[in-house]
């Protein structure tokens, strides 16, 4: 499009289409991400749960006396270190064997990133297992519910549970915790990938809605260029007619076969009506011009002094015959120049006159 005006309609239809797009992608992306959260936090929890449970229906028969742990527990959970024995940090070849015991709890122990600690009532620490060194314990704290660090900074999600006695009295607590490393960077991926795809689609969006602007655009660009077209064809014509009609009205008027005011009054009108007409004519023109860019820039000094001294000269007897007084004043001793278009500000001068006689 050569016309400045559909070019900046276009930019700004394409712009909204893909805001608006953007904004609603943008919005959906975060529904999924949230939804996808929530659907993996539940099946951890739930996971945790059943993994508490199975531990405390294992531990709790053979718990005899509050806040100790007899070696039948202990043998229930191979690789449980007491609170106060040295144990040493498990290799890998030593988780693989205590794996390889069938044991199910401690396969998914072992190979899940989960931990457990054992408490008295007064919540100091009896025994631990999956904990590759002690250093975790001083940082969960009891709640049934936790999302803790480590101090080496790693995120544990934490469950607690009470155990009982063989007579129902209260032993302690058990902690599950499992390690929320891989759940992380799971979540910064598909936070990468969702950002990544976000900027594909806007892009995407971004041209497509530029060439369906367009395409929008394409009708109302032609009946603008019809109506543009059509008002430039009708300037044409009647430049010819008008022309005529003046003509005609200022030759009876030069001649001598109407020496009466009264006979040669509505000559006058004709000739006065037709001026105007053709300066109708020349505005059409000018308008079509500017609308189709064709009509060239031209910046040259302009004295106003001049033309506000031909505007008045022009159109003196226009305003006698309204009863109206036009009259220059100049207030300056010197000549008054703009840069400019002189035939444009000459227009601008006789329609804002024209109005004033008229209005």
């Amino acid at each position: 499009m050569q016309n400045r005006l559909f070019h900046l309609t276009r930019w700004r239809l394409a712009s909204w289409y893909a805001g608006v797009m953007g904004v609603i992608l943008s919005l959906c992306g975060l529904t999924v991400y949230k939804l996808m959260v929530d659907v993996r936090w539940v099946a951890l929890e739930r996971e945790m749960e059943s993994i508490a449970q199975a531990l405390q229906e294992n531990i709790e028969p053979a718990l005899k006396q509050p806040g100790k742990l007899e070696s039948t527990a202990q043998q229930l959970l191979p690789g449980l270190c007491l609170a106060e024995a040295s144990c040493l940090p498990q290799t890998a070849q030593e988780q693989e064997n205590l794996v390889r015991a069938e044991h199910r709890i401690l396969n998914i122990i072992y190979q899940g990133g989960y931990c457990m600690r054992l408490l008295d009532r007064s919540g100091r620490l009896i025994a631990l297992s999956g904990f590759p060194s002690k250093e975790l314990a001083p940082c969960l704290e009891k709640g049934f519910w936790q999302t803790l660090k480590e101090r080496e900074g790693n995120p544990y999600h934490l469950i607690s549970r009470s155990l009982y006695t063989q007579n129902n009295l209260t032993w302690g607590s058990m902690q599950v915790a499992r390690s929320l490393e891989d759940f992380d960077d799971y979540f910064s991926s598909l936070r990468l990938i969702l950002l990544l795809g976000l900027l594909m689609a806007i892009v995407l969006i971004s041209v497509s809605s530029w060439w369906l602007a367009g395409l929008a655009m394409q009708p109302v660009h032609r009946s603008y260029q019809q109506m543009q077209q059509f008002t430039a064809d009708a300037a044409h014509e009647l430049r010819t007619p008008v022309a005529a009609i003046r003509a005609t009205a200022q030759a009876a008027l030069r001649m001598n076969e109407l020496p009466k005011l009264e006979e040669s009054a509505p000559l006058q009108t004709i000739e006065r009506q037709s001026r105007q007409l053709s300066q109708l004519v020349q505005d059409l023109l000018l308008l079509c011009r500017i609308d189709q860019e064709a009509l060239p820039v031209r910046q040259l000094p302009c004295c106003l002094n001049n033309l506000l001294s031909s505007v008045v000269e022009d159109f003196t007897a226009l305003a006698m015959a309204a009863d109206v007084m036009l009259a220059i004043d100049l207030r300056v001793n010197q000549l008054l120049y703009v840069s400019g278009n002189e035939e444009q500000i000459y227009r601008l001068i006789s329609n804002l006159i024209i109005n004033a006689i008229q209005y």
